[in-house]
């Protein structure tokens, strides 16, 4: 469950591109896609990790990205 400030409407952008740097499994990001609509976004993690899917009804709007964020 995402705390309510995050999902607050004053606190989203109804569109514009989203980035979650070390987001880990993508939860955050795709929760947050998921609500609105009309954004899209991207999952910088370290290249390393394993690899993360996007979830099919977001393939079209999100994306992810292997860097090293240090």
């Amino acid at each position: 469950e995402l705390h309510p400030t995050l999902v607050a409407r004053d606190v989203l952008a109804p569109s514009g591109r989203i980035v979650d740097v070390a987001g880990g499994t993508g939860y955050l990001l795709w929760e947050l896609l998921h609500r609105s609509p009309d954004a899209s976004g991207v999952l910088v993690e370290r290249p390393e990790a394993a690899p993360i899917p996007v979830p099919d009804d977001l393939a079209d709007r999100a994306g992810v990205v292997y860097r090293d964020m240090f």
